[in-house]
């Protein structure tokens, strides 16, 4: 009898020692750190004077209009960027009104030194409308795009950095500058006007001398 008293009283020390060992090290792991160590944080934000990378996280709460540039995008179409919206609860193939915008081309790792400083880029990252305008500032080493946006709540304009290798991860449209035909266009008519001018007052004057001539 007494050899099995001491057989149960060993079982339960032992049980009551192994529930203690197992309470002490939930202590341990629930018990606050007495000191921090904190680690240099890499994710890009939309924060501080750093440039940040361009990337569908940082570019969600970029400006898609401006007072500048009030118009909103949402397709491109026909080497156009254009607004197009069907009506609600319609047909997917019912005819839509298209309001058309600027000529535009797809940026690409072929063409992106076709870029001049603040050249508008437009971003389709798949929302309800283009992120922009993103105004190109500069290529940088590596090589890098320097790109400018305005944040749509704030009045705070950030800087981001592109690698050109990324650029076809990207739908990005830059808007075709007005080429150099725009205005030998414009010289050629203010060149007609004033030919016409001339003819005018010639032929206005020769009224006159021969209404003279008469009297």
């Amino acid at each position: 009898m007494n050899f099995l008293k001491n057989t149960s009283n060993k079982k339960l020390s032992d049980c009551y020692i192994s529930m203690k060992i197992k309470y002490n090290k939930l202590q341990a792991e629930n018990k606050a750190p007495s000191s921090l160590s904190f680690e240099k944080d890499n994710t890009p934000r939309l924060g501080g004077k750093d440039d940040i990378i361009f990337n569908n996280f940082t570019t969600k709460h970029i400006s898609s209009q401006t007072k500048e540039f009030p118009n909103v995008f949402n397709t491109y179409t026909n080497g156009k960027l254009a607004y197009k919206r069907a009506p609600r609860k319609s047909d997917h193939n019912y005819p839509t009104k298209i309001k058309w915008g600027p000529s535009a081309f797809k940026l690409t790792t072929n063409n992106y030194k076709k870029l001049k400083k603040n050249q508008r880029l437009y971003f389709d990252r798949g929302s309800v409308y283009f992120r922009g305008p993103i105004f190109f500032d500069g290529l940088l080493r590596g090589p890098k795009l320097k790109l400018k946006a305005k944040d749509f709540g704030y009045d705070n304009t950030y800087t981001f950095i592109l690698d050109v290798e990324n650029i076809d991860d990207f739908l990005l449209y830059a808007v075709q500058n007005k080429t150099k035909n725009t205005k030998t266009k414009s010289k050629n008519k203010s060149k007609t006007k004033s030919k016409k001018y001339k003819k005018t007052k010639r032929n206005k004057k020769n009224t006159k001398n021969k209404t003279k001539k008469k009297l």
